[in-house]
């Protein structure tokens, strides 16, 4: 096995165990906080303050991170993000009050950020003619953590009660940092103006190399969109679902979250298996090509949530949804890295986490504003033109990495021209 592939796999199971302890915890903390003393209309206004600040701390720190990567390696930034995890994570079992837990969330935000360096740490051992499918099988780790996580974290919740599920989640972050740091060798390099220290380190002034580079910045709004879109619905969805048929009841009550858990584990399971099939397609079509279709598919999709009676309906639209994405997103990440300067890989995927970061920030606002003054069956729609928009967008403002002339050696392990094809 080469070792871009060693790496690979190894970055794939510890991400997956990083979002499954991530997952254990974000869904339950509107539940955890009213055991803090937190009741009645200050439930989701508290909600509302943690995820939105988590959201920003994170945007905000992410080219930091980035360019430190850069300078020092990304295999520690990926042990530097799970293991804040760990502490992040497991401290909520002792929070003894509600800003506690804004404090812990306000510094996971600002500490963590695992997605990201995980795929720059990819793309940096990847060989070009491999990029989609590493960043179709990161993606995929994604949406598997991200659909497994709340499930499992829903019964461990009812069976070992809040403090137990955190100690689960930490253990998870845990074991994934281990299995970074016991089996990926990066074989880090730093860039002799590091070495020499005659660059002062200004992670914000040297994001403008970077913003520079042909077609990130568009790559940047693009992503910020498309995550925009993509949790629009975010805050509507649990009160949506009471109104639709075919709920599951318990004891003559209804199962509201078990339905959406469900709903939300179809559509990840969807989108990690859409996202193995991304070397295939870009193979044939390109990245640009698989992008714009796969955006405007998933736009479309999304409209006919708005007829929507049943739940099985929602899990069908939700699904479609999800194939779509799935197939999306490694596009937009290979993209990124295959566009980004080598020495500016891990920079490129810190900005871009920070305009998702925006996205996954800005949109849950949106879509609560649009369900409280126009109904909730508008965000459906509106979420659909957002990423209908994703795709005009990169029609209009991104170009196949392949045909932009990049003034410097191919993304792979050994030196190899660009085309070259098997070389491991």
């Amino acid at each position: 096995m080469a070792r871009w592939q060693r790496i690979l796999y190894v970055s794939v199971v510890a991400q997956i165990c990083s979002l499954v302890g991530f997952s254990f915890v974000y869904p339950f903390l509107p539940l955890f906080i009213q055991t803090l003393g937190v009741r009645g209309q200050a439930v989701p206004l508290w909600s509302g303050i943690i995820g939105f600040s988590l959201s920003i701390s994170m945007a905000l720190v992410a080219p930091i991170w980035g360019t430190l990567a850069d300078r020092y390696g990304r295999k520690p930034m990926v042990v530097r993000s799970m293991v804040s995890g760990v502490f992040t994570t497991g401290l909520l079992i002792v929070a003894p009050n509600v800003w506690f837990v804004l404090i812990l969330r306000i510094l996971q935000g600002i500490l963590t950020g695992s997605v990201a360096a995980s795929q720059a740490l990819v793309a940096s051992v990847t060989p070009r003619e491999n990029m989609g499918f590493s960043m179709g099988l990161m993606q995929s780790a994604v949406f598997t953590g991200a659909a497994v996580g709340p499930l499992i974290g829903g019964f461990l919740n009812d069976h070992l009660g809040f403090h137990g599920t955190f100690a689960a989640g930490a253990s998870m972050l845990a074991i994934g940092a281990l299995l970074v740091i016991f089996f990926v060798n990066e074989d880090f390099q730093r860039p002799a103006a590091a070495t020499s220290g005659r660059r002062s380190l200004n992670p914000y002034a040297q994001m403008r190399d970077v913003v520079a580079s042909p077609g990130l910045l568009a790559m940047a709004l693009v992503l910020f969109m498309a995550e925009f879109g993509n949790v629009v619905p975010a805050p509507i969805l649990a009160l949506f679902v009471p109104h639709l048929s075919g709920v599951p009841e318990l004891r003559g009550q209804p199962q509201t979250s078990t339905a959406v858990g469900i709903i939300l584990a179809i559509a990840g399971v969807a989108a990690a298996l859409s996202s193995l099939q991304v070397q295939r397609l870009t193979n044939r079509f390109g990245f640009r090509r698989v992008l714009i279709v796969a955006t405007a598919l998933a736009g479309c999709c999304y409209i006919p949530a708005f007829f929507v009676q049943a739940v099985w309906q929602l899990i069908a639209v939700r699904a479609a949804v999800g194939l779509c994405l799935g197939a999306a997103m490694p596009c937009a990440t290979s993209i990124v890295g295959l566009l980004a300067p080598e020495n500016r890989r891990a920079s490129a995927y810190g900005l871009t986490a920070s305009a998702s970061s925006f996205g996954f920030a800005f949109g849950p606002l949106v879509g609560g504003a649009i369900g409280a003054f126009y109904g909730l069956r508008p965000v459906f729609v509106v979420t659909g033109a957002v990423l209908v928009l994703v795709a005009i967008a990169v029609t209009t403002t991104v170009r196949e990495p392949s045909r932009i002339k990049i003034a410097e050696r191919p993304v792979a392990v050994e030196p190899a021209p660009y085309g070259a094809r098997g070389r491991k």
